[in-house]
C-alpha cells in the first residue's frame, strides 16, 4: 500500500551520504543522500527531493510510490548503464520475484543528467522510481516485500 500522497508515515533511516561530494548534504530538497555508481562507473545522484505532483528524488519514490532507498540503489548498482530514453532521461531497471516465487515486480528508476534547478553544478539525478507488476502493469505502490527484500 502506498504511504499516502505527501505524507511520510513511520520512521525513515537516511543513508550516510555515500558518494556525496562535500558541501552537498543538508536538509533541503536538493541535498544529496547518495551517489551509487552503475556498472559503467557513472554516479547517479539521489537527492532528498519532494513528494507530490512536481516531486522528484527519494521522497517522491518513497511517499508517492512506496519505494525505499535500498531497492533504488540496488537497481542502479546492478545495471551496466542507464538506457537513454526519448525524453533525454536514462532508465535503470531491475526484475524481482517475490519470496514465494510467484509475483514478478519490475523496479524502474529514471535519471535526469541535466543540472539541478539549484545550480550546484551537479546533475539532478533520480527523478522518479516505481514498481510495475507482471506484464509491466502499473502498481499503485510498490509492495512492501520489495523494500523488505533488498
Amino acid at each position: 500500500m502506498p504511504k499516502g500522497r505527501g505524507v511520510l508515515t513511520g520512521s525513515v533511516t537516511l543513508p550516510s551520504h555515500a558518494g556525496c561530494p562535500p558541501g552537498t548534504t543538508g536538509s533541503d530538497a536538493y541535498s544529496c543522500l547518495a551517489v551509487p555508481t552503475d556498472g559503467s562507473g557513472h554516479g547517479v545522484w539521489i537527492r532528498y527531493g519532494q513528494s507530490g505532483d512536481s516531486g522528484f528524488g527519494f521522497l517522491h519514490a518513497l511517499v508517492d510510490h512506496n519505494l525505499d532507498l535500498a531497492p533504488i540503489e540496488v537497481t542502479i548498482f546492478n545495471s551496466a548503464h542507464g538506457l537513454p530514453q526519448p525524453n533525454g532521461r536514462y532508465l535503470y531497471g531491475e526484475y524481482y520475484r517475490s519470496p514465494s516465487g510467484q509475483i514478478d515486480q519490475y523496479v524502474e528508476v529514471y535519471e535526469e543528467r541535466n543540472e539541478a534547478a539549484n545550480h550546484d553544478g551537479h546533475e539532478l539525478g533520480v527523478v522518479t522510481a516505481y514498481c510495475q507488476g507482471p506484464g509491466h502493469a502499473p502498481e499503485a505502490g510498490c509492495p512492501d516485500w520489495v523494500n523488505a527484500t533488498l
